[in-house]
């Protein structure tokens, strides 16, 4: 309703990001009376922006690093969108990036939350590979192939599952 009338992305690429940044500043707006739905929009429109004037097609080259990319802002950006407190996302946000003022408290945070997680990490790196596409293609027509499937499929359901008593992100609107 926004974006296409405003031409997309078909009146040159200094429109085309002046559009963005009218679609995502909108957008924030939309999602609520807050600075930080505006500052989530924004940054939204920041990385867009960016992977339209050239790191879209680097990305597309290194798929490894653009896939790292995806794992960083996806969960940054959710944050800001999450959190209304500009203190308590400072907080988050040097806690993440091991800012000293904020980590002697929570130095152990990355040891706890590595041994919770850490396997679960590697798997998805590993996943995010070819790795498990050349595996597939040999063994998906025998018996094993069927068996790693299903403990794949049943590990997702059971990952599905301890995760219900997290709220969705829409759900205190």
């Amino acid at each position: 309703y926004v974006y296409i009338p405003l031409g997309g992305n078909r009146k040159g690429k200094v429109q085309n990001i002046f559009n963005l940044l009218i679609v995502w500043t909108l957008t924030g707006i939309w999602h609520g009376a807050s600075l930080n739905f505006l500052l989530w929009g924004f940054v939204l429109f920041v990385l867009i922006s960016i992977e339209k004037l050239g790191a879209g097609r680097f990305f597309e080259h290194h798929k490894a690093v653009g896939r790292i990319y995806m794992m960083l802002c996806i969960p940054l950006s959710w944050m800001i969108f999450a959190i209304t407190s500009f203190s308590q996302m400072k907080i988050y946000f040097c806690r993440l990036f091991f800012v000293a003022s904020t980590t002697s408290a929570f130095a152990e945070d990355f040891i706890k939350y590595g041994r919770t997680y850490g396997l679960l990490l590697i798997i998805c790196l590993l996943f995010c590979t070819k790795l498990p596409l050349r595996l597939y293609s040999k063994i998906k027509h025998n018996t094993l192939g069927s068996v790693v499937l299903l403990i794949i499929f049943w590990a997702s359901v059971y990952c599905l599952y301890i995760g219900l008593n997290d709220p969705f992100l829409y759900f205190r609107f």
